[in-house]
């Protein structure tokens, strides 16, 4: 899968000469993020010890997560440029959603008093022990990640919709005003049925004779999200997510690159040419053999003088028609590039 942190975050904008070349390039990016497919290869399952997760799948409409972020220059005649930003793995490239709005949304559910009683009932403790196994969990300051026991990893991508895509464009109307038309603001999401791997390191809670096992945190963890939503815009139907497990998981298998061919054929020997010979104005009254060409002026005939093997183009200064074939010619002078003859 192409790097689409990059394609989002850096080569986006990089063709801004005007207006209409900005905008036919911006729906180049577009096709290509929607286009991208989710391969097998794309897939990397956690390699830290002791890591438990478990799978949801996206409904409809999808999920948004770094809406946040910027992006967009907010031109009114660039229809195609994307809004808003987006969660993207730095090294990776993928989208993700962050292990802190993660843990963010699940201890939000321990802050709600009609969620505190369902988690004790779901795991089997007293209400008054509710906050105990959240301090447990999460540390005791919201400030402070690290006082929990609990580790809270990034939530991965498992596979994408049944074509493998995984992203898609949307548009949201914030009205601005009562009395005037709102604009719509385009965004990019996360497809319905894009399988998540949400990934946790958990440690078994235990405390006046109470336990909660890990594998009960998870399947915990699994219905806080499903009843809470996950990302941005939960409240009109983003973020909602139903359980999924690997017989959902459908990842195609990444085309096979053609095979590199070497060409086993041996190179073709090339004869170089012996260097063309000239002569000196020591050979100056020496006979050579020629053969006469075109005329060159009035005076003067273009002439392929032969000289140790070689040939080089000298001129003849002959009165009337010149002889054919090859015939016998005086070396007389050397001017500049030019060597002239005279008939014996």
């Amino acid at each position: 899968m192409k790097n689409l942190n990059l394609l989002f975050n850096k080569t986006y904008y990089s063709d801004m000469a005007d207006t209409e070349a900005f905008n036919k390039a911006v729906i180049k990016r577009n096709e290509e993020l929607f286009s991208t497919v989710f391969y097998d290869r794309d897939y990397t399952a956690c390699p830290l010890k002791g890591c438990g997760s478990f799978l949801l799948k996206t409904r409809y409409p999808g999920l948004l997560v770094g809406t946040g972020y910027a992006h967009g220059l907010g031109y009114d005649n660039v229809s195609a440029d994307i809004n808003c930003g987006f969660s993207f793995d730095y090294v990776s490239g993928q989208p993700y959603i962050p292990g802190s709005s993660v843990k963010g949304i699940l201890r939000s559910a321990f802050r709600k008093d009609e969620l505190r009683a369902f988690i004790a009932d779901f795991c089997a403790i007293g209400e008054d022990q509710v906050e105990a196994f959240e301090n447990q969990i999460f540390g005791t300051s919201a400030e402070d990640d690290g006082e929990g026991d609990d580790v809270f990893l990034d939530a991965v991508i498992r596979c994408g919709d049944q074509n493998g895509h995984i992203l898609g464009d949307d548009y949201i109307t914030p009205h601005r005003s009562a009395i005037e038309n709102p604009t719509p603001i385009r965004i990019i999401k996360i497809l319905p049925d894009v399988v998540f791997e949400f990934r946790f390191i958990l440690k078994d809670y235990e405390k006046d004779g109470v336990k909660v096992t890990v594998e009960q945190k998870l399947a915990l963890f699994s219905e806080l999200a499903q009843i809470l939503g996950i990302g941005a815009k939960t409240n009109v139907g983003y973020g909602a997510m139903t359980p999924a497990d690997e017989s959902s998981v459908n990842v195609p298998t990444a085309p096979t690159p053609a095979p590199v061919t070497v060409d086993s054929t041996p190179a073709p020997t090339v004869v170089t040419a012996p260097p063309v010979q000239l002569p000196t104005d020591a050979d100056i009254g020496k006979v050579f053999t020629a053969v006469v060409g075109k005329r060159k002026d009035p005076k003067n005939y273009y002439l392929t003088v032969n000289y140790n093997g070689s040939t080089f183009q000298g001129s003849l200064r002959l009165k009337g028609e010149a002889p054919t074939g090859e015939i016998e010619v005086i070396f007389s002078e050397i001017s500049g590039k030019n060597y002239k003859f005279l008939l014996p």
